[in-house]
């Protein structure tokens, strides 16, 4: 327990709000989604997925730039890679360890904004992606 309570100070500590996103995480290929509701909890957008019979939240933290990337709409299909927020790779004092996601349900982003799983709609996790700033998808150089 006390590990696990120090996981979770080291995990949100940080003071740098440029990004959520951890240089070490463990990312998945990209997979079509479907977007099927988009909401918004203090400067964060919480984007929700469907793929299959499966339910994904996707954090997503508001841009104040105006993108020029296509804006994404509910009822579309998106290729995306997902991060899970808590299987990311983290050592304290030379040890791996892990966050274990059955015991914690939300995660405190900034002052009084916690965002959790929604376990009545399946959810079961909370992901974030780099394919996405705020609610625009950002376009592979490459793909052009």
């Amino acid at each position: 327990m006390k590990y696990l309570l120090i996981l979770i100070i080291v995990l949100f500590s940080c003071n740098n709000k440029k990004s959520i996103i951890n240089e070490s995480k463990v990312q998945e290929s990209k997979q079509n989604y479907k977007v099927f509701k988009v909401d918004s909890i203090g400067s964060f957008y919480l984007i929700y997925l469907n793929k299959g019979n499966l339910n994904y939240k996707v954090i997503s933290e508001m841009q104040s730039e105006k993108k020029a990337n296509e804006l994404i709409e509910v009822g579309k299909e998106y290729s995306l890679s997902l991060s899970s927020v808590f299987n990311q790779k983290l050592k304290i004092k030379d040890k791996k360890v892990r966050a274990v996601p059955l015991m914690v349900d939300c995660i405190q982003f900034e002052k009084n904004i916690n965002i959790c799983k929604e376990k009545e709609l399946g959810i079961n996790d909370l992901h974030y992606t780099s394919d996405l700033s705020g609610l625009h998808l950002i376009v592979d150089k490459d793909s052009d």
